[in-house]
């Protein structure tokens, strides 16, 4: 692009002495620096992304002007920065090289120099890949991002784009979305979570602390993978399953735990699955092949494993700004791992549902649907109604009834030394009633890239209260008669993970009392006519105020509480003086915005036809 008009555009009035600042020409594909006294346009920090529309010239170009030459607007220096400016260009003369005189500039045209806005990041999916796997595609979303040029993963820590560090096939589908494929790593020792760091036609460049994990394929949960750290605790009377059935007839078989990935899988969405048998049974199928059917006749209850992880932290203090709906980042431990406890956000905690007191686990078994049969014998079984109509102290002591007696029992609270137990027939695991903490550790994991994802778990919508039943029909949120069965195409919209492995009932069917209660000392919970002993920690987790906004990450952190407000449009409520106990998951009857995974109320404890609750074995 010519700058100056036939290079006559400053003059001195001697017209024996006229002095011509050359022009000069620079494009987009092809920038140049200026030669000395010419001018031209300067973008911020010398970048050459933005475009330059000259009306006399259909070139677009942008150049940086040499040392000393001064871009002026009027009287004084243009600002080379703001998201559009009309420039109107003079020239300073230097050095002393022109003859005494009167010189005038001759203005050419205007020019408008354009800057996009910054992108912003709101969210990457997945964020989180094994190290040693081949390259796959993230998509991130937010605003703006149709301006960006460039994507990376600052392994190297430094800022700068370094060689295997690009996300490469960039694709920017819209100014809301974007797609790349994220560089394959083989270090094994450069576990953890990186920067994020996206340039654009605009500055400063946008970083997402810790928005990337790379992470080790030994600590996703395989059984049968001997590299695998591997570690999921089953009770010796308990039966591994897997379905071989199909959306017309559930059928389920002894697994093959020696078999890799025949028991479970998690990061294809399998989770370990296990059940509880009839006394004349246990010995039958603990010495049965792999691939022996255990038909519904001969089971007690269904039971599915969370293992032991950590993740990420979202929101650390009810004080920090709310964030938007996202699927958790989750690394699987073992209790060899050191324990994640986190002072801020984007730290990594270790879910605290995986302490049982001065006990840590590697893992617990929730059970797979709502408590059904009994008071006196309880069952976990799909496609029946759920036990209700009772109070939170009977469920409490029904849950017990489970498993093995707790020696140390009569500490914790309620009828625990006086209730007959071991009615599943374990060798030695013990039964509680589900802890508002074990509730939020099933959550977090169908809210990550292991489960359904966020907010994908759907309704419940059985007007009966039956167990296992999915949504009338796909993304309906009404209830009605029809039982969708768990097996089912629909039915397994209601999964944690959307398949026949994951839990079932967490959003809709009844709303269920969990071991999460107030209490004005931190020590006990109340006791009343709905529950005749105070509980104690480890069976309960304690809120010493009646203000979610009160709450610490030491008290609630984990428990789908403050950290989840808001998400799916799920109510949220806390517990208080008059209704100290929580209940989750919302019920049939509730619709859009009541009912979900986050769904948290509270009540009294008194006996509802809508409430019952759930077991955890550990």
């Amino acid at each position: 692009m010519s700058i100056a008009q036939n290079g006559t555009d400053l003059k001195s009035s001697d017209s024996k002495n006229t002095d011509t600042i050359p022009s000069t020409t620079a494009t987009l594909s092809n920038p140049a620096a200026l030669p000395d006294n010419t001018w031209g346009v300067a973008l911020p920090n010398n970048k050459l992304h933005a475009n330059f529309d000259a009306s006399n010239n259909a070139t677009k170009f942008a150049a940086v002007p040499a040392d000393g030459a001064n871009i002026m607007s009027k009287n004084s220096a243009t600002a080379a920065d703001g998201d559009s400016q009309n420039v109107v260009f003079g020239v300073n003369l230097q050095d002393g090289k022109y003859k005494a005189g009167t010189y005038s500039t001759v203005v050419t045209h205007m020019a408008t120099v354009s800057l996009p806005l910054s992108p912003t990041v709101t969210d990457i999916q997945p964020s989180a890949h094994a190290i040693g796997d081949n390259n796959s595609t993230i998509s991130i979303t937010g605003t703006n991002l149709d301006t960006v040029s460039e994507l990376f993963i600052d392994l190297n820590k430094n800022g700068t784009m370094d060689n295997g560090e690009e996300c490469t096939n960039l694709n920017v589908s819209s100014n809301t979305k974007l797609t790349c494929d994220v560089p394959k790593i083989t270090d094994s020792t450069m576990e953890g979570s990186y920067s994020v760091i996206v340039n654009a036609q605009s500055v400063p460049s946008v970083k997402v602390d810790n928005g990337f994990t790379y992470y080790n394929r030994s600590t996703v949960r395989t059984n049968g993978d001997p590299s695998s750290n591997c570690k999921v605790d089953i009770d010796a009377n308990m039966i591994p399953i897997k379905h071989a059935g199909d959306t017309t007839n559930p059928k389920w078989v002894k697994a093959d735990i020696s078999k890799e990935g025949d028991w479970y899988d998690y990061e294809n969405k399998k989770w370990a699955n296990a059940v509880t048998v009839k006394s004349s049974k246990v010995n039958t199928y603990k010495n049965a092949a792999a691939g022996t059917e255990i038909p519904e006749n001969d089971i007690l209850g269904y039971w599915v494993y969370i293992p032991r992880y950590k993740y990420k932290v979202l929101r650390y203090s009810p004080t920090d700004a709310s964030v938007n709906e996202q699927n958790f980042t989750i690394i699987f431990q073992t209790t060899d791992d050191a324990k994640g406890i986190p002072t801020q956000n984007n730290e990594w905690a270790t879910h605290p549902a995986f302490t049982f007191g001065n006990k840590e686990l590697n893992g617990l078994w929730a059970a797979k649907f709502e408590i059904t049969g009994t008071q006196t014998n309880p069952t976990v079984k799909p496609s029946v109604s759920s036990l209700r109509y009772m109070t939170i102290g009977n469920l409490y002591d029904t849950a017990i009834r489970m498993g093995v007696q707790d020696a140390t029992g009569s500490q914790y609270g309620n009828k625990t030394t006086t209730t007959v137990q071991n009615y599943h027939n374990l060798a030695t695991s013990k039964s509680h009633m589900m802890r508002n903490s074990e509730w939020g550790a099933a959550t977090y994991l169908s809210t990550s890239s292991f489960g359904a994802g966020v907010t994908k778990v759907q309704k419940n919508g059985h007007s009966g209260y039956n167990t296992g039943c999915g949504p009338q029909a796909d993304g309906d949120t009404s209830y009605g008669s029809t039982c969708n069965k768990y097996n089912t195409t629909i039915g397994q919209l209601a999964s944690t993970i959307n398949n026949t492995y994951g839990i079932y009932d967490m959003s809709g069917g009844a709303y269920e009392y969990v071991m999460g209660g107030y209490s004005a000392d931190g020590n006990a919970s109340v006791a009343n006519s709905y529950i005749s002993n105070a509980v104690k920690p480890p069976y309960v987790d304690l809120y010493q105020t009646a203000s979610m906004d009160s709450c610490t990450f030491t008290s609630c952190g984990g428990h789908a509480l403050f950290e989840t407000e808001g998400w799916g449009s799920d109510f949220s409520y806390f517990v208080n003086t008059s209704n100290p106990w929580l209940v989750r998951g919302g019920n049939a009857y509730d619709g859009m915005g009541s009912a979900g995974v986050i769904a948290a109320n509270n009540d009294s404890g008194r006996d509802r036809k809508s409430t019952g609750s759930r077991a955890v074995l550990q």
